[in-house]
């Protein structure tokens, strides 16, 4: 029609292109919205099937299990305490513990923590590790472990606290050694930060360590990384809803910044990230010397070779400490969450990981008496 009216029509054309360019302009303008400053809180959002079995005040116990009534030994995965817990079910396609499934462990099960209250600021360390502690006395006292960060260096003190009751040790991405081939967070909290620095920020909390303040501390090591390129990043792939989708997931986890007890947290800034105890050998925990040199399982060790929190050397460092000559290493082309979630590291990687605990397994060996915990973690 506009055509037909040669260049009279020009100034219509004009106005109808315009108009549709403003009409896709504010499209992507709501998208981008949406998805930064008007996102809708954020919520766990496990993507497999499973069910709490068991609950503690400090966490709760999920059932992924294919058989649960299977002889095999149960795989327990602990998972750190800073976000939220779903990182180990993260996404379909992404899931270690369905990858963990599908390569044939059988009964599986994850520790989701609970964020810490005011009522609960004086937990401490100790607590942490009776309450896990309790979780494997609840599967039958004797597990494989699986411990993602924080939860693979709390992994490694149970090992050590009670070889008996651990059949084998996955770490992936757990600093073990804090003053090997340190990183920013390291050097942070080694050198630059003063406790009394820390002691302020759990006061600030009211007495527990907020997660926002976590979280805050991580992006700051990446500023324009966090605060810029990736909204530069997300307006670029605007139209691209694959892309959208992938960073609402991401975006969505992060916000998930879970409370730490502050006497837990300011006991692993003092006696970890500052005076390395673990590997020193001067640290105590359970009322008890932690030695590593009790860990007789196999330990199989699994680093992001992009990892930026937890650097290769800082993991690679427990075949120096444990006493176990059954180590094994593996690494991965990801960052640090990405060695529990990528795509690329639940496919090329985590499989041979399955391979080996099954290789390894003596589940046939029965469970040695069993160490009662406080009376508050029973059942």
């Amino acid at each position: 029609m506009l055509e037909s009216l040669g260049l009279f029509g020009l100034p219509f054309a004009w106005s109808r292109e315009i108009a549709k360019w403003t009409r896709t302009q504010i499209h992507r303008h709501e998208v981008f919205l949406d998805n930064t400053l008007l996102k809708e809180p954020a919520k766990p959002a496990w993507s497999s099937p499973n069910k709490i079995v068991w609950e503690l005040p400090s966490l709760r116990l999920r059932d992924f299990s294919e058989d649960p009534e299977s002889s095999d030994i149960p795989t327990l995965l602990i998972n750190p305490q800073v976000n939220s817990s779903y990182i180990c079910d993260y996404a379909p396609g992404q899931s270690l513990m369905m990858t963990l499934r599908e390569q044939g462990l059988k009964r599986l099960y994850a520790v989701d923590w609970k964020s810490a209250t005011l009522e609960r600021a004086d937990e401490t360390l100790d607590d942490a590790l009776w309450a896990l502690h309790s979780v494997i006395d609840h599967l039958g006292g004797r597990v494989r472990l699986i411990g993602l960060c924080q939860g693979g260096w709390m992994s490694l003190m149970l090992s050590a606290l009670f070889p008996h009751k651990i059949d084998s040790v996955v770490l992936a991405a757990a600093p073990i050694d804090f003053h090997a081939e340190p990183g920013v967070i390291n050097v942070l909290a080694r050198y630059v930060y003063p406790m009394a620095f820390y002691e302020a920020l759990v006061a600030m909390g009211g007495g527990i360590m907020r997660g926002e303040m976590i979280s805050t501390g991580f992006n700051n090591m990446r500023p324009f990384e966090r605060y810029v390129l990736k909204y530069i990043d997300l307006y670029a792939h605007i139209d691209d809803q694959d892309y959208v989708a992938r960073y609402r997931e991401l975006d969505n986890w992060y916000a998930l910044a879970q409370h730490i007890p502050g006497a837990t947290y300011l006991r692993i800034v003092k006696e970890l990230f500052k005076e390395n105890r673990m590997v020193c050998g001067t640290m105590i925990c359970c009322d008890r010397p932690l030695d590593l040199k009790h860990v007789t399982c196999p330990v199989l060790m699994i680093a992001g070779l992009r990892d930026h929190i937890t650097l290769p050397g800082q993991l690679f460092a427990a075949e120096q400490y444990v006493g176990t000559q059954e180590t094994y290493r593996f690494t991965t082309d990801a960052g640090h969450v990405g060695v529990f979630m990528s795509k690329r590291a639940l496919r090329d990687v985590w499989p041979k990981v399955v391979a080996v605990l099954q290789q390894t397994s003596h589940a046939t060996q029965p469970p040695a008496q069993m160490i009662t915990e406080p009376p508050r973690f029973q059942a």
